[in-house]
C-alpha cells in the first residue's frame, strides 16, 4: 500500500473517531448493569404462580466486586432503568468503538514510518 493511501487511511480514521468522541463527551444519564425481564414462582403456597402462571420480574444485573448482582426494579420504575441501561451499554460499546479505531490508527502510522525507515551502514 503507498503512503497517500495510508495517509487517507488515518484521515478517515480520524474523522470516524471525532464522531464518536462527539458522542462520548455528551454522556446521557446512564445505570450500570443490564436490564433483564423474567418469570418466576413468588413463593407464597397460596398464588396463582404455584399452579402455572408466573410473575413477571424485573431486575438490573450488575457487578460488584467480581460477584454479578441481581437487583429487583419495581414497575413504575422499569421503563427508566431500561433506558438507562441502554445508555449505558450504547456508551460502553462506543468506547470500545473509539478503542479499535485507536489500534486501527497506531497500526497504519506505524506502516507509514516502516515505509520511510532506512538502515545505516
Amino acid at each position: 500500500m503507498d503512503i497517500s493511501r495510508l495517509r487517507q487511511k488515518v484521515y478517515y480514521l480520524s474523522q470516524q473517531r471525532k464522531k464518536l468522541q462527539d458522542f462520548l463527551l455528551r454522556p446521557q444519564e446512564m445505570v450500570y448493569g443490564s436490564f433483564y425481564e423474567f418469570y418466576r414462582r413468588c413463593g407464597n403456597p397460596t398464588c396463582h404462580c404455584k399452579k402455572g402462571k408466573k410473575h413477571l420480574a424485573k431486575c438490573l444485573s450488575t457487578n460488584e466486586g467480581g460477584k454479578t448482582k441481581l437487583i429487583y426494579v419495581r414497575n413504575k420504575d422499569a421503563l427508566w432503568v431500561r433506558k438507562q441501561a441502554d445508555n449505558y451499554r450504547r456508551h460502553q460499546k462506543t468506547m470500545a468503538g473509539v478503542r479499535k479505531i485507536n489500534n486501527d490508527i497506531f497500526e497504519t502510522l506505524k506502516k507509514i514510518r516502516a515505509s520511510k525507515l532506512k538502515k545505516y551502514r
